[in-house]
């Protein structure tokens, strides 16, 4: 049982899975622990975003208004989520990478370096979108795409 009045944190990145990340945060939760939720004071983040437990908001990132972040998430330095955002449970999203307004991510995607996204596109789970990738439509099968247009790489 998790002691009283702690708060943890999930330090642990992921690039192909989530799957460690995911196992800690059930672990804590089956426990009774709570999970901090951390913004860099250096965030631009709209009070009319949500953001998910045990969620890490990094430095420079902006998140906009109406935008919904999932419990678990990574949002690494500079990262920038649009207005109409929503990104699902344990997803990483890296450093500079830009989600066009109405972006819909599913849960356990990792989106990488540099990575930009099309305004309103859906990105289901379990995908890995590969470093300075563009998405200029749905990703719809599970697996790694990469490239400018993104195209499904195995």
């Amino acid at each position: 049982m998790a002691q009283h009045g702690y708060e943890f944190l999930i330090t642990i990145g992921q690039f192909k899975s989530p799957a460690l990340r995911i196992k800690l945060y059930n672990s804590i939760k089956q426990a009774g622990g709570k999970l901090a939720t951390v913004i860099a004071a250096s965030a631009i983040v709209s009070k009319y975003a949500s953001i998910g437990e045990g969620t890490i908001v990094m430095h420079g990132c902006i998140i906009n208004a109406s935008s919904e972040i999932g419990h678990n998430a990574i949002l690494n330095t500079r990262a920038i989520v649009e207005h109409d955002v929503k990104i699902g449970n344990h997803c990483h999203i890296s450093t500079n990478a830009v989600l066009n307004g109405g972006v819909k991510v599913g849960d356990n995607c990792f989106i990488a370096s540099s990575v930009v996204t099309f305004h309103g596109v859906s990105i289901a789970s379990n995908i890995v979108v590969g470093g300075h990738s563009t998405v200029v439509k749905d990703l719809l099968e599970e697996g790694v795409y990469i490239g400018s247009p993104a195209v499904f790489h195995k």
